[in-house]
């Protein structure tokens, strides 16, 4: 697939976030460095400093510095989608997207097909145009592990594949396992970075159609655990930074089951450095398992569905395989798009967020 080689990242973003936190967000970070969003990242190279050096003196490599990465919930089609598509691409998401830009790295989820004429199919679809106004929004990588993106059978891959085509966003979906569970690769800020993603919720009918194989076409799923484990423990050996966005969880359940906690366990394990994804449709604890960064549910970030409008975007500070800060951007769902809190407001949601990790063992 396009695009799933090691490439530059974007230029120092940091500073860019000073200007969004005084205009949309007041966040609340778990550890003790303070916010991330008052935080100065250092450069993007990683440079040799040679001038000088006496013969056979080792050549000085300064630290790069931490990368901030940020993690969305479900974006569902439907109408918000639609009329989000209706505007230039850059304001799909509104002014929240200025959070995504400022990010080094920003993940995201796209919960159905993306075919090129949804709206001649009987299931809810997206345009591929979804990708290119989510590019525009600031996202870099897009996960379509999930138990929606073939809902229009196992042909619908190919439609994904070819939306993604000069794009090379795409992860979680291939012609073949291989490709499938194959990481997105980035060099940010100094740091390699390494995104896999695979999908814990699959229809009990498709699991066998839907779940890419050897000599088969389909999504990674997460239920092969061994499989997913060694495609983290590949991604250690290379990467700076393991990621892996899941899609998991129960409907509508505040609470992780003990599928999810148990293979965020495994994946921390075999070296995973952030574990995250959306899936239950409404927002899961976050924090830290030993050196590592989970969140169990990211929730919807734009979607129609009212029952649940909390929303936000995860951020996550990292410097190598060192977690330094997690901190939640409240938002609220305001006709599907996610809208950034402010205030009081925002100081109330990010309090309620962190009473979600009552009922995990993560800590702060």
């Amino acid at each position: 697939m396009p695009g799933r080689h090691l490439r530059r990242g974007r230029g120092s973003v940091l500073r860019a976030i000073l200007v969004v936190a005084a205009a949309l967000v007041v966040g609340a970070g778990l550890g003790a460095g303070g916010s991330l969003l008052l935080e100065e990242r250092a450069g993007d190279e990683r440079t040799d400093v040679r001038g000088g050096e006496a013969p056979g003196t080792a050549a000085l490599v300064p630290d790069p510095g931490p990368i901030t990465i940020a993690l969305v919930g479900d974006i569902s089609p439907g109408w918000a989608l639609t009329d989000g598509l209706g505007r230039p691409p850059e304001d799909l998401v509104g002014p929240i997207a200025d959070v995504l830009r400022a990010a080094d790295l920003a993940v995201a989820n796209v919960d159905a097909p993306i075919v090129t004429d949804p709206d001649g199919t009987d299931v809810a679809a997206a345009p591929p145009e979804v990708l290119e106004a989510l590019v525009a929004s600031g996202v870099d990588v897009v996960s379509v592990a999930n138990d929606r993106s073939l809902d229009l059978g196992p042909g619908g891959v190919y439609e994904l594949l070819a939306a993604d085509e000069g794009l090379g966003v795409l992860v979680g979906v291939g012609a073949d396992e291989t490709d499938a569970y194959q990481p997105f690769v980035r060099e940010v800020g100094g740091h390699t970075v390494a995104v896999i993603a695979a999908t814990q919720l699959l229809d009990p009918d498709r699991i066998a159609t839907d779940t890419a194989g050897p000599d088969q076409a389909g999504v990674a799923s997460a239920k092969r655990v061994d499989r997913l484990v060694a495609e983290v423990e590949a991604a250690r050996s290379e990467a700076d930074t393991v990621v892996v966005y899941v899609h998991w969880g129960t409907a509508g359940e505040s609470c992780p089951g003990p599928g999810q906690q148990e293979l965020a366990a495994a994946l921390v394990a075999a070296g995973a450095d952030v574990v995250a994804g959306p899936g239950a449709g409404s927002l899961q604890g976050a924090g830290r398992a030993g050196s590592a960064a989970i969140a169990y549910g990211l929730g919807r970030f734009l979607a129609d569905d009212p029952t649940d409008p909390r929303s936000g975007i995860l951020l996550v500070q990292v410097d190598g395989r060192d977690v330094l800060d997690i901190e939640w951007v409240p938002a609220v769902r305001a006709a599907g798009v996610p809208e950034a809190l402010e205030g009081s407001e925002a100081t109330a949601a990010v309090a309620g967020w962190d009473g979600l990790r009552e009922c995990t063992d993560l800590t702060p």
